[in-house]
């Protein structure tokens, strides 16, 4: 069937007739309603190159000049794959790997093995890296890699973590992801002077930082490089951003290490 008009067909399902059997239903409650859109994503994006036929397209009727879609109502996920979700619901991962060799080329084998590894993490790292590695740009490797790489860094498996960072594909920067590679390369002895220097730029915004900084700031404290320029650069960039409670406890934190003259602002 071409990959279309299994969507459509879905589609059909979903937003009509809602009459998949039992074990999709529970699924679809189980993984909070997203099964199915996430179904029909993957076979979206990750059509079979060997689709030979084209989807039926909507007519439009000269009497009624309404849409008519012309779509297959009969089409229901694979047995193998039901079976698959329900073994990573039970985390039997021996049924999964023989749902994903039952779904053999089907888009939906690689989401399998996206889930499993999603919601079965563990100390080793290999299956993630063999998965990006062979599908780099498949709609939720990003995710996939992003979540594993914040189970690392809970576990301090900071080699780890440094290896996968490396593999794609490559993360969108943020908060978390650069205090967490500040974080690895401090515990590996790697931290180079341009990663200090850009958590101290980072350290002196105008917000209090979340808890996965604490880290890489206490470095720096302990090591003498919250100068009191730097304090007086968070200080203002607090006071621009209308946060003068946050300022005031910079004004007390900075006086208790002996740096005088920061409550200037306030004057």
């Amino acid at each position: 069937m071409p990959t279309l008009a299994i969507i459509q067909a879905a589609q059909q399902q979903v937003e009509i007739k809602m009459n998949l059997d039992r074990s999709l239903r529970n699924l679809s409650v189980q993984w909070k309603g997203l099964l199915l859109p996430i179904m029909v994503l993957t076979a979206m994006v990750f059509a079979p190159a060997h689709a030979d036929a084209e989807a039926p397209v909507s007519t439009i009727s000269p009497a009624t000049n309404h849409a008519s879609p012309n779509v297959i109502t009969d089409w229901t996920p694979p047995p193998a794959f039901l079976a698959g979700m329900a073994a990573i619901a039970q985390g039997d991962s021996a049924a999964v790997n023989a749902a994903i060799a039952a779904l053999k080329d089907n888009p939906l084998a690689t989401y399998l093995r996206f889930r499993f590894l999603l919601d079965s993490p563990t100390s080793d790292t290999a299956p993630v890296i063999a998965f990006l590695q062979k599908h780099p740009d498949y709609v939720f490797s990003a995710q996939l890699k992003s979540q594993t790489l914040n189970s690392l860094i809970r576990q301090q498996q900071f080699a780890d973590y440094q290896r996968l960072l490396s593999v794609a594909p490559e993360l969108k920067s943020n908060r978390r992801l650069s205090c967490q590679g500040w974080q690895a390369a401090l515990e590996l002895g790697t931290l180079t002077a341009q990663q200090v220097k850009d958590a101290e730029q980072f350290w002196a915004q105008g917000r209090n930082q979340q808890s996965y900084c604490d880290p890489i700031f206490k470095w720096l404290q302990a090591h003498d490089k919250l100068t009191p320029n730097l304090y007086r650069q968070r200080i203002k960039a607090s006071m621009i951003a209308g946060n003068p409670s946050f300022a005031s406890y910079l004004v007390r934190a900075g006086t208790s290490r002996k740096i005088s003259g920061l409550d200037a602002y306030f004057k």
